[in-house]
């Protein structure tokens, strides 16, 4: 047991010897043992006594914070890290243009031919859509990304290709689901839904490793740098985001994990996950990111947690060496 999600309002968790205890109106509805555990999801109103958070902080257990509608607010960490060399040389870079054009191509080209590879490697299967248009239409937005020279124009050629994705990535959907296009705070369709609950996922996984490399999550090189906003994870973020939560929720909903009914209204005309499905989705993505294969890359057996922190540990050493360039993930086709 590496990761346990908790939902429901009005839970208040405390700490006996080596176990998390959950309850309810004072009632003990659950104990979890913290051998082995790595993660502790918590989404909706959860407390946690004081005496539980410096244990969990004590045992390397990371903490994250959701929203009721699985929305990523904060972690529960033990301490900032002490790396100032590898920040100093992060601020240096992201004050170079040149370095963050640099930075900014590589992975949107690599977002890109990340999403053309899901929908190659999907069109095989399906032999009833079409996708060749798209395909065509995302490989030459990937070829025009070396050509921007300003991130302006790479959020652009992003936007288009998005648009163009997306409306095949809708054709390959099964069992009543459809999409008109990305829409999220709130979703308004049940795929979308599902893509801003999986991306909150990503993000919150992320967020954690860039933090605990030292790197201060909030200084992006692509994405402008807003308040409380942490832009660098969410730069690292865009090349996973197809190959891992795409590719995941096209297999939950192909195969009938996840269904229409499985939603609920939330604010407003959004809609969410209902508690069932969500933990259902949460148990797709920790066996999806933990299921160990052959990386063609490196040649070596890795998963998907593996391949984050290397994406990471890459722009650690770009950072450092002005002789190294970040190498983003790419999804062979």
């Amino acid at each position: 047991m590496q990761t346990v999600y908790l939902h429901g309002h009005g839970l208040r968790l405390g700490r006996e010897s080596r176990h998390i205890v959950v309850r309810k109106d004072g009632e003990i509805i659950r104990e979890i043992p913290v051998v082995n555990l790595k993660r502790l999801l918590v989404f909706g109103s959860v407390q946690l006594t004081t005496e539980l958070m410096h244990f969990l902080t004590g045992q390397g257990v990371d903490v994250a914070f959701f929203s009721i509608y699985g929305r990523y607010r904060f972690r529960l960490v033990s301490e900032t890290s002490k790396n100032i060399p590898l920040r100093l040389a992060q601020y240096r870079n992201q004050q170079d243009e040149k370095f963050c054009l640099r930075f900014s191509r590589s992975i949107i080209r690599a977002k890109i031919g990340n999403q053309r590879s899901l929908l190659m490697r999907r069109r095989r299967d399906r032999l009833d859509v079409n996708l060749d248009e798209t395909i065509f239409f995302l490989e030459n937005y990937r070829l025009k990304v070396a050509a921007a020279s300003s991130r302006e124009q790479l959020m652009g050629l992003e936007g288009s290709a998005a648009r163009v994705y997306f409306s095949g990535f809708g054709r390959l959907l099964k069992g009543g689901f459809s999409m008109t296009g990305r829409h999220y705070h709130p979703a308004t369709d049940p795929v979308n839904a599902l893509l801003s609950f999986g991306y909150s996922l990503l993000f919150y996984e992320l967020n954690g490793l860039v933090q605990a490399h030292g790197l201060d999550s909030l200084l992006g090189c692509y994405h402008a740098v807003l308040y409380g906003r942490a832009s660098l994870a969410t730069d690292i973020m865009e090349e996973f985001r197809a190959p891992l939560i795409d590719r995941l929720i096209l297999n939950l909903i192909n195969k009938r994990v996840i269904k229409t009914g499985d939603f609920t209204s939330c604010r407003g005309p959004g809609i969410v996950l209902n508690d069932v499905a969500r933990r259902r989705f949460v148990s797709g993505y920790e066996n999806f990111v933990s299921r160990v294969f052959l990386d063609r890359r490196s040649g070596m057996r890795k998963n998907y947690r593996g391949l984050v922190r290397d994406s990471v540990l890459s722009l650690e050493q770009a950072f450092l060496d002005d002789s190294q360039e970040y190498h983003p993930f790419l999804y062979s086709s």
